[in-house]
């Protein structure tokens, strides 16, 4: 997540593998909306005013994890929260999508239900359960998770997380940006942690620059702070941090192919970091500057004066030329005039 005006409220946690112990790539949530994966874990993430707001809200899972299904058509997905058969909507194809039946029958918690799909005269049925999608048909019942997590913001990087467990009762805690949460509540659940929380938030997609936090020690606290952003802190100080990365492209290595236009013969050089070739009276360099090292090499071409032979007759020559004039200038004799005399 990065910070913009024109952004909306969004969370970004990250969750714990219990097998290989490693952390998964951000989840992104919006606020009012559950992110359901499978029956192991769903999370809901709510934007709020105040605090005070967030300790009136509600957190009742028969209240805010109400089951629901919904029909994808084209790019909208039309949702029910009612769980009587009969109930349905007609697809931009004209396909009829209609509920059949829910198991448990009337219970407030189903579990599975049977979908009717009826397309040019014919009935398709589908059994979907919590969790599931297909047909373009998806069921949700995030009550039915084994792990819940609640997570309720009221400023950027700071959140009133609840998590629930079936034989516990539920936990509130508030946790900063960078922390753990989850794991330290119940056993046996998928730790999570809380990357990032911001009220004017824009998500950074996989195609564009990943986003760095550093972390380090100040008094022997943690202290966290991401690419491009300022961290204030008193301690010690006072003292401001600013992380910045120098982006730097990957070594590379080409092999070039030179052919002389007049004799027609043919050099490869072998071009690699910093290293330089010269061939006559050129030299290559491959830039070691260039960002886009991954997909492309800029190469630097300077001519040279003088090849090295030729630089050492020079050299030669230059100093044949000085000794040359240093003898005649040392080796003149110097004329004394004579004086006669007369008497």
């Amino acid at each position: 997540l990065v910070l913009s005006s024109q952004g909306s409220p969004m969370a970004a946690v990250a969750l714990q593998s219990m097998e290989t112990k490693t952390w998964s790539q951000s989840l992104l949530l919006q606020p009012g909306q559950w992110t359901i994966l499978g029956d192991d874990a769903a999370l809901l993430f709510r934007w709020h005013d105040s605090e005070e707001a967030i300790k009136s809200s509600s957190v009742e899972l028969e209240k805010i994890a109400r089951p629901r299904w919904g029909i994808r058509d084209d790019k909208v997905t039309h949702w029910f929260t009612q769980f009587s058969p009969g109930t349905g909507a007609t697809r931009h194809d004209d396909a009829q999508v209609t509920l059949l039946a829910v198991a448990p029958k009337d219970s407030r918690q189903p579990t599975k239900i049977l979908i009717g799909i009826l397309s040019d005269g014919e009935e398709e049925q589908v059994t979907l359960h919590a969790g599931e999608e297909a047909k373009g048909i998806r069921f949700e019942n995030p009550g039915l998770a084994k792990n819940i997590y609640i997570i309720d913001a009221w400023k950027n990087d700071e959140a009133r997380v609840t998590t629930y467990d079936p034989h516990k009762d539920s936990v509130y805690s508030g946790y900063k940006s960078g922390r753990g949460i989850g794991s330290e509540h119940h056993s046996g659940g998928i730790p999570i942690r809380l990357v990032q929380v911001m009220q004017h938030a824009l998500p950074v997609t996989q195609s564009g620059d990943t986003i760095w936090q550093r972390e380090f020690v100040l008094d022997g606290v943690p202290q966290y702070v991401r690419e491009g952003d300022s961290h204030f802190s008193e301690r010690g100080g006072p003292v401001s941090f600013r992380y910045r990365r120098i982006p730097q492209g990957p070594v590379t290595a080409v092999n070039l192919t030179l052919t002389n236009q007049d004799t027609q013969e043919i050099t490869t050089i072998y071009l690699s970091g910093t290293g330089s070739h010269r061939v006559g009276q050129w030299r290559f360099q491959l830039n070691p500057d260039n960002p886009n090292a991954r997909r492309s090499v800029v190469l630097k071409v300077e001519r040279v004066l003088l090849t090295p032979g030729q630089a050492v007759g020079l050299g030669l020559l230059v100093l044949v030329l000085y000794g040359w004039t240093g003898l005649r200038h040392f080796g003149r004799k110097k004329r004394v005039p004579r004086h006669g005399s007369s008497h």
